[in-house]
């Protein structure tokens, strides 16, 4: 939501249009990044509010009341194979955003990722998981990276990763691609 021109429509009554976009293009998810939360939380529900078709994913943040702002993950089906889109942000929001995160909670994406895991295979939910994470490849503080994530999560078959703003070829890690 931050670093475009959309925050012109935070005030309107109108889908936000990276919603709208989402909408559009029929995306089953997305999985919130840091500058989600530049605005404030009133502001981030509002334009997830305009998603018709998408899940928001963000397993590791929680409300004052104790649920989760997303959901941790999704199952799409795609061509008769069930995949679980486990999705996870980094937990440095709180560095960033503290001010508007008060009362909220944020715990480890890898902790997280694994209960999803656990939760997914104990009731047979999917036949693949992948992470879609919002985390960069090794990550900045030690604890929010893309490749310790494949390291603590073999289950995955995959993790999509994105935050570092650098290009990432394709790197494996405990032969899961990122």
């Amino acid at each position: 939501l931050q670093g475009n021109s959309a925050q012109i429509f935070f005030d309107k009554d109108e889908v936000q249009p990276s919603m709208a976009a989402f909408n559009a293009m029929g995306y089953a998810t997305m999985t919130l990044g840091n500058h989600e939360f530049n605005y404030g939380i009133e502001t981030l529900e509002k334009n997830m509010s305009g998603l018709t078709n998408t899940t928001v994913l963000c397993g590791n943040v929680y409300k004052p009341n104790g649920e989760r702002l997303g959901k941790p993950y999704e199952i799409v089906e795609c061509d008769g194979v069930k995949v679980a889109i486990i999705g996870m942000v980094t937990p440095h929001i709180m560095k960033w955003d503290a001010g508007n995160l008060k009362g909220y909670k944020v715990t480890s994406p890898y902790e997280e990722t694994k209960a999803a895991i656990k939760e997914i295979q104990s009731k047979k939910l999917a036949d693949v998981m992948i992470a879609s994470v919002h985390m960069g490849l090794d990550g900045e503080y030690g604890d929010d990276s893309a490749a310790e994530l494949a390291k603590k999560c073999p289950e995955l078959s995959a993790i999509v990763a994105g935050h570092a703003h650098s290009k990432i070829e394709q790197e494996i890690v405990n032969n899961i691609p990122i």
